[in-house]
């Protein structure tokens, strides 16, 4: 009962976490905004107060240890993320779900750049702590397969709490975070970055910028204008989450003390 009470608080923790520094960070970037800032330091200010708030955990519970994962780990998030959405888009422009389907050449390569970046940071400030800290902590009181549960259910929370409460993205929401707590345990750190922070990028940047197209809502499509809107993700996420566990622990980031 102690370790299911510690592990509800650490739970309670990292997610009401996760949403006050996303929060927090909308709010003072509108703040700066509105005294002249012209740079985007949303996502900057999210990332150093999650960066924070991990760090004052980590320094009192020095007792667990990260696997940052290294450029092989974020390689496997990115290829595994690409992988889906390829999928899905597909699917969707097979199902006739999309239509009208054009480029827009008129697009700023050095802006694709700064919103990469600034997507890896928004995904650096959420799953450091939800990885890191709660599924971390999950896998030394219950071992690793309870561990990637609390952590998908602690997205799917965050998630819900952003606004994404309703049935499909909560089902997506688990779906994604299950991918990437078992990316977290197979390959470490660095691979939930890439795929939450490209994901991102992809649908909220470039899809947009570079695409003008229809949307038809079908039995692919439910709802929204991204993946997100179709179960077809949740799906290829639960796939992909059962092979990659399935593998052998990539090695290729050692795991180190936190401090």
């Amino acid at each position: 009962m102690t370790k299911i009470l510690n592990l509800l608080s650490i739970f309670i923790f990292a997610v009401a976490d996760a949403y006050f520094a996303g929060s927090f960070s909308l709010l003072l970037s509108y703040r700066l905004a509105n005294m002249g800032a012209s740079i985007p330091l949303r996502e900057v200010i999210n990332a150093l107060i999650a960066l924070c708030l991990f760090l004052i955990y980590a320094k009192a519970n020095k007792s667990f240890q990260i696997n940052w994962g290294g450029f092989g780990g974020f390689s496997a998030g990115l290829e595994t993320i690409i992988m889906i959405l390829s999928v899905v888009w597909g699917a969707l422009f097979y199902s006739k779900a999309i239509s009208n389907f054009t480029f827009v050449k008129d697009f700023s390569i050095p802006t694709f750049a700064i919103a990469l970046v600034l997507m890896l940071l928004h995904a650096l400030a959420e799953q450091i702590l939800l990885q890191c800290v709660l599924q971390t902590r999950a896998k030394q009181f219950f071992g690793d397969k309870v561990a990637i549960i609390v952590a998908a259910i602690g997205f799917a929370a965050l998630q819900a709490a952003q606004g994404y409460y309703q049935p499909l993205y909560i089902f997506n929401s688990l779906c994604l975070g299950l991918l990437m707590a078992v990316l977290f345990e197979r390959h470490g750190f660095l691979s939930v970055v890439a795929a939450h922070g490209v994901w991102s990028f992809l649908e909220l940047v470039v899809k947009p910028a570079v695409s003008n197209m229809q949307y038809h809502y079908n039995y692919l499509l439910w709802q929204g204008q991204d993946s997100y809107g179709s179960p077809v993700f949740g799906g290829l996420c639960i796939i992909a989450a059962l092979m990659i566990f399935g593998l052998k622990k990539n090695n290729l980031g050692e795991n180190e003390n936190i401090l």
